[in-house]
């Protein structure tokens, strides 16, 4: 399967699977230049993408100037998708977490 998520680009850089087959992937999608921001793409266990999570199954996230997700996971309890990484504010970059409803 492949899935371009933005117009100029994207890398995924981790995947987990839920407890119920989906996988989620998590990296960054291109805006232009070398403005990257966090995406994360959800798929069915039949690999499509999972139209019930974010928009066509994708969420595109900016967060800061430039964002990456280096790591993402799933909350045991709630089933909540944890994803973190790197944001730049202003030219410092800084650690990031967001959390996202399954």
């Amino acid at each position: 399967v492949t899935t371009l998520i933005g117009s100029n680009g994207c890398e995924a850089i981790s995947v987990c699977i839920q407890a119920d087959g989906k996988i989620v992937v998590g990296g960054y999608y291109n805006k232009g230049g070398s403005i990257d921001h966090f995406a994360i793409a959800r798929y069915t266990n039949a690999g499509t993408l999972d139209s019930t999570f974010g928009t066509n199954g994708m969420i595109m996230e900016d967060i800061g100037d430039k964002s990456e997700i280096k790591a993402i996971s799933i909350q045991p309890n709630d089933k909540k998708i944890v994803a973190a990484g790197i944001s730049s504010w202003g030219g410092q970059y800084k650690y990031t977490i967001a959390r996202y409803w399954p």
